[in-house]
């Protein structure tokens, strides 16, 4: 695991950790030696969502307010791919129904992002994420070259011309818009990304050192802005949102945030993750994900998040 702590307004890196490291007793399969904070590469899934929807609205392809349907799955026919994440026979194959972006972030619902993935169609979404520094490097954290990967990845031109040839890239469009496909960023990327919404669009490298730079200004639109905040919030306060509650059973569970006079934004993600070969054992194990959690804070009077937290 890992965590990245920044200063929302500097971008400055107040705390950064990589587990498990050097002086624990592992043995090289946990690999101690990478630093997963600022090194470990991993599909985004969806705490990409608060990005797609601002990056949506302000290339107007959506407005703020607009509703979109959730059927549970987005293509016609097909019930079994690029669906919901509730559609699904364990959640009794649920919709969330007509949604707008506040309510879709609570809920992370895949369909109202798929919907803003194909109307902004690949090139812009790519666009939009290296805006908000996904595979670019990072300032003086990350200096290794671009062969070795660790600005993460981006799919390139010839990529995408493979995936027009297979007839894929439709599916990968849907895909890449909640955060899966050929994507991959590290936690500080992440809380780098967060910090930019939580100063309303100003993209800030993360730093080491005391300093306040003026920045880049991605000129969002300040109204999607504060909707997506305000989704971020309703994702950890509201019974309905995914970062909410912990559930101990089906009839069991508690908030998880239950601090006073702080006011609190996050997003969960989730997001597949490849077969992994135990040492000694024939089989992999399939079906593992990799789980984020954003959570942004600030004093309960303050209207902007003060720190991020990846």
């Amino acid at each position: 695991g890992a965590i990245v702590v920044l200063d929302a307004e500097t971008s400055e890196v107040l705390a950064m950790t990589s587990s498990p490291a050097l002086d624990d007793e592992v043995d090289a399969e946990g690999y101690p030696w990478l630093n997963r904070a600022a090194e470990g590469l991993y599909p985004p899934g969806s705490i990409l969502k608060p990005v797609v929807f601002v990056a949506a609205v302000s290339e107007r392809e959506m407005q703020s307010n607009e509703a979109i349907e959730c059927t549970g799955h987005y293509f016609d026919g097909v019930k079994d791919a690029a669906r919901c994440w509730i559609y699904r026979d364990r959640f009794n194959f649920q919709t969330h129904g007509h949604l707008k972006g506040r309510e879709a972030l609570a809920r992370s619902c895949n369909i109202f992002f798929y919907e803003l993935g194909s109307r902004m169609g690949f090139h812009d979404l790519l666009d939009w994420y290296k805006k908000f520094g996904l595979g670019q490097p990072l300032s003086e954290l990350l200096t290794s070259n671009e062969a070795t990967g660790t600005f993460g990845h981006l799919p390139s031109e010839r990529d995408i011309a493979q995936l027009k040839e297979r007839g894929a890239l439709t599916f990968e469009t849907v895909s890449v818009a909640i955060g899966q496909g050929a994507l991959t960023w590290t936690p500080l990327h992440a809380a780098a990304a967060y910090a930019t919404l939580a100063r309303g669009g100003i993209w800030k490298a993360p730093k080491l050192t005391k300093q306040n730079d003026a920045g880049v200004d991605l000129d969002l639109n300040q109204e999607s802005v504060s909707i997506a905040l305000s989704g971020l919030q309703d994702a950890i306060q509201k019974r309905h949102g995914t970062g909410a509650i912990l559930r101990h059973s089906a009839t069991s569970d508690e908030p998880i945030f239950t601090i006073d006079g702080v006011k609190l934004w996050g997003k969960t993600g989730t997001a597949e993750a490849p077969p992994f070969y135990i040492e000694g054992e024939e089989q992999p194990i399939v079906g593992l994900d990799h789980s984020w959690f954003l959570v942004m804070a600030a004093p309960a009077e303050s209207q902007r998040p003060t720190v991020v937290v990846a």
